[in-house]
Parts: structure tokens; sequence; C-alpha cells
């Protein structure tokens, strides 16, 4: 596949120079398994020591038919066949790969359940896996994330569920080790306990994403559509609710660049932009169709990428949407009114 590797370094179209604003993104490889062919891509995940590596988890939004998932790894020097198959009995919902131990994977699973598997390990299984014992969740896992290690250099791992929690996941010799960094509740205050919390209170969790900075500082979405800020140092409330969504939100991510500044993006179409300390959006995007995920550019502070569910991709430049756009906004840290482009 040599040639369509080189194509992807060099190839420039020249059609592009005709159709203004509208790019074209072309397919280079196509990774199929024939096995997966009923099942839904649910997450990828690069590995970031191994930059041809990605993992890829499959399972099913049709929560009626939930008939096991697979977690596979591809390369890029060969889309016919993954590198590694590991069947699931539920579907796969999130996973993450360790960014300095890239042989970790942690999972989440419909089922409530957490785990992690070892790619150097010869075993088709996970080497740690939560149970009801250990504090699995019983509601489906949308996203999980490792943090650093602690003061005796045990990996941990975050999930968040539709159960209303966000669990702090340690692995101590062969077990994990479950604690509840907080819990959500639909009227803004965290729920008491770990088994008095009414359902009806129940806020239920979809996203959540840790400062780039200040290590204890983390975003959580929920299906109610609001963005709640909290730190793991102070689970008894929130710093700070956004009413940020009209429906579920999909993804929450903080800026890599500006410590202030975060996005998030929903079923309601819309992709906002805010600053943490100002409890409403300083920018509204409407995609006319559900936000499924949205990410910031790696190399930009203003620049973001959005999919949306009628299977379109849409980048967006804020310096060159603050050139037409006349929304100023008052920060307490200039003392007067300026555009975006000089906050950024």
């Amino acid at each position: 596949m040599d040639d369509i590797a080189q194509d992807f370094k060099y190839y420039e179209d020249p059609s592009d120079e005709y159709r203004d604003q509208e790019g074209t993104l072309l397919p280079l490889w196509t990774f199929q398994y024939g096995i997966t062919r009923n099942l839904s891509v649910t997450a990828l995940c690069w590995n970031n020591k191994y930059q041809d590596l990605f993992a890829v988890g499959l399972g099913s939004y049709n929560f009626s038919k939930q008939e096991g998932g697979m977690f596979l790894l591809y390369s890029l020097k060969n889309s016919a066949f993954p590198e590694c198959i590991y069947h699931t009995t539920f579907g796969v919902q999130c996973l993450d790969i360790h960014p300095q131990h890239s042989y970790l994977v942690a999972v989440g699973f419909y089922d409530g359940c957490v785990a992690v598997y070892n790619l150097k390990e010869k075993e088709p299984h996970p080497v740690y896996k939560s149970t009801a014992k250990t504090g699995k969740h019983t509601d489906p896992v949308w996203q999980v994330r490792w943090q650093n290690d602690d003061m005796d250099n045990h990996h941990i791992f975050y999930s968040v569920s539709s159960d209303g929690r966000v669990v702090s996941w340690t692995l101590v010799k062969n077990e994990l080790i479950s604690t509840d960094v907080i819990r959500l509740s639909v009227n803004g205050a965290v729920t008491d306990g770990p088994n008095s919390a009414q359902l009806s209170s129940i806020s239920h969790g979809t996203s959540f994403d840790f400062h780039k900075q200040i290590d204890n500082l983390f975003l959580v979405g929920t299906e109610e559509g609001k963005i709640h800020k909290c730190s793991k140092t102070y689970s008894s409330q929130f710093l700070e609710t956004y009413d940020a969504h009209s429906m579920p939100v999909d993804a929450v991510k903080w800026n890599h660049f500006h410590p202030k500044i975060f996005i998030s993006c929903s079923s309601d179409w819309s992709v906002k932009i805010w600053d943490h300390t100002i409890n409403t959006p300083m920018f509204t995007f409407d995609l006319n169709a559900a936000v499924g995920d949205v990410a910031w550019s790696p190399y930009s502070s203003t620049v973001f990428a959005a999919v949306t569910t009628d299977r379109k991709f849409t980048a967006c430049s804020l310096q060159d949407y603050v050139c037409v756009c006349p929304f100023v906004f008052k920060s307490a840290e200039f003392g007067s009114r300026r555009c975006l482009r000089s906050y950024f």
C-alpha cells in the first residue's frame, strides 16, 4: 500500500482552489473485519507511542440487542486485518490507551463493567475487570480516561456512567480498587451515600475531561444538558454548573493551549465555546444536525472540528469567525470589552 501512503503524504488536489470554503475528504484506507459487520464502531483511540496503531471498540447502540462486542487493534501498515482481536461478552462503549504504558488499554462496557487489557499478554482476556463487589457501574460506561499514577506508582483511570457516578479505578496487584469521586444529581447537589439517592434525582453522566494544567479540575457532561465543573479533592458539591444544552452533552473538551477555555457539543445541534469563569457561552455554532463529537486542534487554540449525525465533518477557525462576528465580551482579566481573537 505504499502508493496510498505516498498520496497521503504528498498528493495535492488542484481542484481545491475552485471549491471556495468547501473542502473534500477522500478515504485512503478502509479497515474492515468480516465478523464485526453487525456491530457499530463505538470508540477510537490512537496509540501515543506507536503512532501507526489505533484501537477500535465495537458494540451496539441498539440497547435491546446486546449480543457482545469486540476490541480490535489496527495498524496503518495493514488495513486488511487487525493486529489484535479481543471478543467481549458485552458491547464496548469506550476505551483509552495509556499515554506512557502503551500496552495498557482501559475499556468500558454496556453492562457497567470496566476492564484493563494488557497487549503484552497472549491471553484474550482482561488482566483487570470490575465486579459488583468492587463497585462496577450499574449503567453503560460512556467514557474512560487514564490519569497520572498515584504516590505509590499505581496506575489510575477514571470512568463516567449513566448511573451518575464518576469513579476512580486503581490497579493494585491483581484487582481494581474503586473510589467514587463524585455523584451527579439533577438538582445540582451531590447525592449522599452510595445507595441513598432517589432514582429520580440521579443525573446521568455522558462525558468528562480533565484540565490540562490543573490536575484536580475536571468537567462532566450530562444527559440533561448540564455541564458540571468538579474537583477530585472536593466531592461534596460542584464548583460550577453550566446550563449548557437542551439535550444530552455528547462531548466536552478543555482547550490544549488556553487554560480557561473549553468546548462542548450536544444532540441539540450546537457546539458551544466557554470560559469556565463565565456561566454563559462565548460562542454558539448551529450545525443543523445532532453533534456526536468535537475536538480541538492539537496545533492551534482557535481551530476545532466536529462530526454530525448527517455524516458531515465540520472544521472551523475562530480567527476567521471573529472577523465577521460582532460578538464581544467583558473580561475582568482584560478590564475591557474585547473580541475572542484578542482573548486567544
